[in-house]
């Protein structure tokens, strides 16, 4: 019977992903942190680990795998993430080679999830949205995570106003119509709700 880890934040998933992977013969344990799955890790020797790429506060998905890569190469990676653009991430360290990089959308069923853990499921990698570049990818991750227009400019080199100019082209180019800087905000925060997957902003 062969270990599978799952680490994943969210109580309801973490739960479903382990009945998913029990229902099929394996032997799981699932945690909801890194640092539980560190703790796990020293006591048991997994054949299969499958993370979510994004744990809240502190190490990622990809931090973990890149420790377990190192620690014990044997290990069978998976990163599971609700980002379509993982830029939106922000700055994230390389994926360790070998590990399997997939959408949360493309592995909806306990078929689905077993077959990506057997390896007969091609996976469906996050694309990069060909429609934004990297540094309007970086001003809509700002703005989502509620910097003032004088924290964005500091980061992105840009004075207060170009911040606002940057933001009305980028709303502009996303078919985003507002009627003032603020809702164009908001506006622009549901957006970034929606191509990580989460579906709409807390407060929307």
């Amino acid at each position: 019977m062969e270990r599978v880890l799952v680490v994943e934040d969210d109580d309801f998933t973490r739960a479903l992903l382990q009945r998913s992977c029990e229902s099929f013969g394996y032997d799981c344990t699932a945690v909801g942190s890194a640092l539980e799955a560190r703790e796990a890790l020293r006591e048991t020797a997994f054949d299969v680990a499958v993370f979510d790429l994004d744990l809240g506060p502190g190490p990622t998905g990809i931090d973990l795998a890149r420790v377990v890569h190192e620690d014990d190469p044997g290990v069978r990676l998976i990163i599971l993430t609700n980002y379509t653009d993982i830029r939106l991430v922000g700055n994230l360290p390389e994926v360790p080679p070998d590990v399997v990089v997939t959408t949360k959308q493309s592995v909806n069923t306990a078929e689905s999830l077993d077959e990506l853990i057997r390896g007969t499921r091609p996976a469906v990698a996050p694309h990069t949205d060909e429609d934004l570049s990297d540094a309007q990818v970086e001003l809509l991750r700002l703005i989502a995570a509620g910097c003032t227009n004088a924290e964005i400019a500091r980061r992105l080199w840009l004075s207060q106003p170009g911040v606002d100019k940057a933001a009305a082209r980028l709303a502009q180019q996303l078919g985003i119509e507002s009627q003032s800087a603020h809702n164009r905000r908001v506006l622009l925060v549901q957006e970034y709700y929606r191509r990580t997957g989460h579906g709409h902003a807390p407060y929307a």
